[in-house]
């Protein structure tokens, strides 16, 4: 399909999920673990630089669906929630998704 990017982006991250669910290999959860703790620093940062036009550079824009994709791989690597990494990603998680919070 040539649809924008922005468009397609919620189908994209169910495939990916998916594929994150489906795996029994635990190398990939770590490895997803890590490359989104480092996106959940990067938006810590953001966040208090730009509030919540931190999405604004984003194809998707809407913060709502931003916190379903990365509180769903919360749940995908809990079994790795006895790690330091798994509770600092959880716990950027919920501090960047905060409700009425702009900074």
């Amino acid at each position: 399909m040539h649809l924008p990017s922005e468009v397609t982006w919620r189908i994209r991250k169910e495939e990916s999920l998916k594929g994150l669910k489906e795996s029994t290999d635990l190398g990939v959860k770590v490895l997803w673990l890590a490359d989104k703790l480092a996106n959940m620093r990067s938006f810590v940062r953001l966040k208090a630089k730009r509030g919540k036009a931190l999405w604004d550079s984003f194809n998707q824009k809407d913060p709502a669906q931003q916190e379903w994709y990365y509180n769903e791989v919360v749940s995908l690597t809990d079994e790795l929630s006895d790690t330091p990494a798994w509770r600092e990603y959880n716990t950027l998680t919920l501090l960047v998704f905060k409700e009425g919070d702009s900074t």
